[in-house]
């Protein structure tokens, strides 16, 4: 009697009736970027951090909607800066790739100019880009 069953699955349309009927449901959703940024000011102002808010979107962004995702990657960003949280910083600690990179790379793509787009690669991955984030 004082048993509880937690099922947890991405795949609820596989689950047969009879153990949906007899079920409670809580359907989780991602966190906005707004609640992930505010959850993040309230840390950093607990903790006495002080944190630009061009961190804290990049931060809110790259988390995906998972605040335990947020606060992880706001650690290694604070880790990282000494002082001010700059965005600079947290992008510079997360291995984020620059806009300008970005773009240069967009414009070698639409020119089909494979061996520019391969350097701009090369210098990405080189100077320390997550290899993953720099595919999102």
């Amino acid at each position: 009697p004082h048993t509880v069953f937690i099922l947890a699955t991405t795949e609820v349309h596989k689950i047969p009736e009879t153990v949906l009927s007899r079920c409670q449901r809580h359907d989780f959703r991602a966190l906005s970027l707004g609640e992930i940024e505010d959850r993040l000011l309230e840390i950093a102002k607990k903790d006495k951090i002080t944190v630009e808010s061009a961190a804290v979107q990049l931060v809110a962004r790259l988390a995906d909607g998972s605040m335990r995702d947020a606060q992880s990657l706001f650690d290694r960003v604070c880790a990282y800066s000494e002082g001010v949280v700059t965005g600079e910083e947290a992008a510079e600690a997360l291995g984020v790739v620059s806009q300008a990179s970005l773009a240069s790379l967009s414009k070698a793509l639409l020119r089909k100019d494979a061996a520019t787009g391969i350097t701009i690669i090369n210098e990405v991955l080189r100077d320390g880009a997550d290899p993953t984030l720099f595919l999102k």
